[in-house]
């Protein structure tokens, strides 16, 4: 009596195709198609066929899925370092404009240093109107100025 927990036909398990394939030549199809090589690509110069790259990135427990994710969280965090060292440099220009002797140098940083804030404290929670409070309608201006004086109101 066959047993219950399998599969009759052992075709139709998950893994009967990636257990076929090499962890390394499942490294290779990942590397490429992560690096921007087409499925058609990929098949015609491993020698497989494309229905089986498919199977094996549709696997969730694929290796050739974790590794291209691997591949790409590390070009990610590659791209994240750049860009703060860059962010770094410019912030260092704007440092080194500041203390310029040049005027013009100054206040084109300044004004540079007050772009980049108002954008970020649009993102951020932490903004000038922390300290200030929200900024006021002409109208509040009024009735403020109204109430300060003692006039009466309209």
């Amino acid at each position: 009596m066959p047993n219950s927990t399998l599969p009759a036909d052992p075709s139709c398990t998950p893994n009967t195709k990636t257990q076929k394939i090499s962890e390394i030549r499942q490294k290779t199809i990942a590397a490429l198609l992560a690096g921007g090589s087409s499925v058609k690509d990929v098949a015609k110069e491993l020698k497989i066929s494309e229905s089986r790259i498919y199977h094996l990135f549709s696997d969730k427990n694929s290796l050739v899925k974790a590794e291209i994710s691997r591949i790409c969280s590390e070009a990610s965090a590659a791209r994240d370092r750049t860009l703060i060292n860059l962010f770094d440099k410019a912030l260092q220009k704007l440092d080194a404009m500041l203390s310029s002797p040049d005027e013009e140098k100054q206040y084109r940083a300044i004004d540079r240093i007050i772009k980049m804030y108002s954008a970020r404290s649009s993102k951020n929670d932490v903004s000038i109107q922390q300290y200030f409070g929200p900024p006021e309608t002409m109208d509040d201006i009024i009735r403020r100025k109204q109430e300060e004086r003692g006039l009466p109101r309209d």
